[in-house]
C-alpha cells in the first residue's frame, strides 16, 4: 500500500519503514499494535501517530 501512496519502488519503501518509528510498537508483542491489522497500521504510518 504504501509503494502504491508514494510511488517509490520496494526496497526504498522497505527501509523507510523499517526504520521509522513505528517499527517499535509493532515490535513490541505486549502492546496492541502487534496485533492490529495492516490496514490500520498503514493509516498510522501515514497519519505519523497513533490513531
Amino acid at each position: 500500500m504504501l509503494c502504491d501512496y508514494n510511488k517509490n519502488n520496494f526496497i526504498d519503501t522497505l527501509y523507510e519503514v523499517l526504520t521509522s518509528w513505528i517499527i517499535e510498537k509493532i515490535d513490541n508483542y505486549e502492546s496492541s499494535m502487534y496485533y492490529e491489522t495492516p490496514e490500520y497500521i498503514y493509516e498510522c504510518y501515514k497519519n505519523n501517530k497513533i490513531l
